[in-house]
């Protein structure tokens, strides 16, 4: 039986204790869009959606960014704009990497652009606490520019393991308990 309990925590420990990489996937919460150069009211829209970016946060994979319509202001109107990119029937280009000292990324399409930027640090905790508004914008050639004067995005919880893992663990597990339980003849 102790020979059983060694084979099974060896078991355990080899397929749950390997490091797991996964990409990131943020969720953008409250970001609020204002006119360019201003962190003043009146309020030009949002930016809501997600984007992911590879376990080395050196890469972005995908994103579904909209911004939001709004009324028009000094002129400018916005229609509203929704930036695809990585996914199938994408609309939208890359335009830089994360790989600078300020994480961030540019999503061109035609005349629109959406740029994101942060701090470092808050990407360590897996949460974007606040984006560098002098950095973040959304421009439309209809519109013009607004910029990204609060908000944040949020990483989802802690996962569990692929459901696989967790099948092939449960299969490892009953098998050696199965063979321990043979009677030697």
């Amino acid at each position: 039986m102790r020979k059983l309990a060694i084979t099974i925590a060896l078991a355990a420990s080899t397929l749950l204790g390997g490091t797991a990489s996964a990409n990131i996937v943020y969720t953008l919460q409250n970001v609020g869009l204002t006119p360019a150069a201003t962190t003043l009211t009146p309020s030009l829209g949002t930016l809501t959606g997600t984007f992911t970016i590879s376990d080395n946060r050196l890469t972005l994979i995908s994103a579904d960014i909209v911004a939001s319509k709004s009324v028009s202001y000094l002129g400018h109107t916005f229609a509203g704009f929704t930036y695809i990119y990585g996914i199938t029937g994408a609309n939208s280009t890359l335009s830089n990497g994360l790989g600078q000292a300020a994480p961030n990324f540019r999503l061109s399409s035609g005349g629109n652009q959406v740029q994101l930027a942060w701090l470092p640090g808050s990407v360590a905790s897996l949460t974007i606490n606040s984006f560098i508004s002098t950095s973040s914008y959304e421009s439309e050639s209809s519109g013009g520019n607004r910029t990204v004067t609060s908000g944040y995005a949020l990483d989802p919880p802690a996962s569990l393991p692929e459901p696989a893992s967790l099948l092939i663990l449960a299969s490892g597990i009953l098998a050696v308990g199965g063979l321990a339980r043979r009677q030697p003849r």
